[in-house]
Parts: C-alpha cells; sequence; structure tokens
C-alpha cells in the first residue's frame, strides 16, 4: 500500500489527512467485527482487511505528530543554515575526523529537535604551517545534513565546515 509523500503535505492537510486515516480505521474496525459476528469465523477476506487496518492505523499514528515534525524539521533546517561550522585541524585531520566534527556541531545545533546525518559533497585537507608557509593553508569539508523527525524528512543545503591550519611555530 503506497502513500504519497507526507513531505509535500501542509500542515493542514496532514491534518485532514489524519482525520481521514481515523475515519477509514473506524470503518474498516466495524467491517472486521461485523464479518466476524456473522461467519463465527476469522475468514481471509477479514485476515486481510486486519492486515489493511494495521497499514492504515500506522499511518495514522505517524500523521498525528506529523505537525510537530513538520515545524520541528523547517526549525532545524533554518538553524543550520545560519549555523556557524568550524574545527581546527587537529580535529578534522581527516575526511573521518571532519564529518564526525561536522555531525557533532549539527547534532548540537539540531538541539534534539529531529534526528541529523552528515552526507559528505567534498572534502580538502588542511595544510600545517611551515618554515615557508607559516600560517598553513585552511582546509574545508562540504557537507549536507539528512533531517528527520517522524514522517517528515528534508535535506539541508550544503554546509561548509570551515578546518583551520594549524600554524607552524619555530
Amino acid at each position: 500500500m503506497a502513500f504519497p509523500d507526507i513531505n509535500a503535505y501542509t500542515a493542514d492537510e496532514v491534518v485532514s489527512a489524519k482525520d481521514e486515516m481515523d475515519e477509514i480505521s473506524s470503518i474498516m474496525t466495524a467491517l472486521i467485527a461485523k464479518t466476524r459476528a456473522v461467519s463465527g469465523l476469522y475468514t481471509d477476506e477479514e485476515r486481510e482487511l486486519q492486515r489493511v487496518l494495521t497499514v492504515v492505523d500506522a499511518r495514522a499514528a505517524g500523521l498525528a505528530s506529523a505537525p510537530a515534525d513538520i515545524i520541528a524539521v523547517a526549525a532545524v533546517k533554518a538553524a543550520l543554515a545560519l549555523g556557524t561550522f568550524a574545527a581546527d585541524q587537529v580535529d578534522a585531520a581527516t575526511e573521518a575526523a571532519a564529518e564526525a566534527e561536522a555531525l557533532a556541531q549539527a547534532v548540537v545545533i539540531a538541539n534534539g529537535d529531529a534526528e541529523t546525518a552528515v552526507t559528505k559533497v567534498s572534502y580538502t585537507a588542511a595544510i600545517a604551517g611551515t618554515v615557508e608557509d607559516a600560517n598553513g593553508t585552511d582546509g574545508s569539508y562540504v557537507f549536507t545534513v539528512a533531517i528527520t523527525s517522524g514522517l517528515i524528512a528534508d535535506v539541508s543545503a550544503e554546509l561548509t565546515l570551515a578546518i583551520t591550519a594549524t600554524p607552524y611555530v619555530a
């Protein structure tokens, strides 16, 4: 059983869909009870109705939290867009370390309002300072963040973790 993409729903449409799902669930529950009363047996038809009812009820339960989830995902996406991501070379010396640092900072910004996962777009390692170039060369980790809460999901625009090179110390 396929449902439309809930991420395309407005908050009002989610509430309306939840009401419709609850109505369908009530009708199906009554139909199952009527079938059992007439036949006295658990029929194939009743088993199929019960299977579909389980799917409908699960979707309705997800829709119950969707308005709050829409707000949570939008708020986290906006906060990430305004966020500043930065790390010292020592904390983001490898691609894996940079990814972990980006995720840790995204989690702090999300503040528990939604789940986050980082996807790498590109990585440029920082180059530590030397005698010839005392400041070194800064690096970067460009990434997107998948944001989910309940049935609602979205992806941030590309974000950049600025990696400050370790300066040369004589």
